[in-house]
């Protein structure tokens, strides 16, 4: 098994978090999300792909997608977003593919947007596998 990641950083005033259970409300910055602080696992790199895998439960669809940046804002270029993900329902696994990206890339933020608002989603078990 690879690293777990947990989305600890929060930022924005519409992003909360309580426990593994992320909620973007409706008032606040639209740019709101969550980042993994656990700086070990920088940098990342995906020359030949990869797929993100987790847990999710939602008691109404929630679409997420997860982000990765050159470094923290603002130097955060090059970067690129995943397929947005939609959860519902009881915890099941996903999958969403990571596209290639040039070698010479690496990313040192891994970001998680919740996309709907005022509709909490559970994640668990976040992790990245390289192609």
């Amino acid at each position: 098994a690879g690293t777990v990641f947990d989305f600890t950083g929060i930022f924005g005033s519409a992003a909360s978090k309580d426990g593994n259970t992320y909620t973007m409300a409706s008032t606040g910055e639209v740019w709101s999300g969550f980042s993994n602080e656990d700086t070990s696992v920088y940098p990342l790199g995906f020359p030949n792909g990869g797929t993100i895998t987790f847990t999710g439960e939602s008691a109404a669809a929630v679409e997420i997608y997860f982000k990765f940046e050159k470094a923290a804002y603002p130097d955060t270029e090059p970067s690129f977003s995943t397929a947005n993900v939609t959860v519902d329902g009881a915890a099941t696994e996903y999958t969403v593919e990571i596209p290639a990206q040039d070698a010479a890339n690496t990313y040192s933020s891994f970001l998680l947007y919740v996309v709907t608002q005022d509709q909490p989603v559970t994640l668990s078990n976040i992790q990245i596998t390289l192609n």
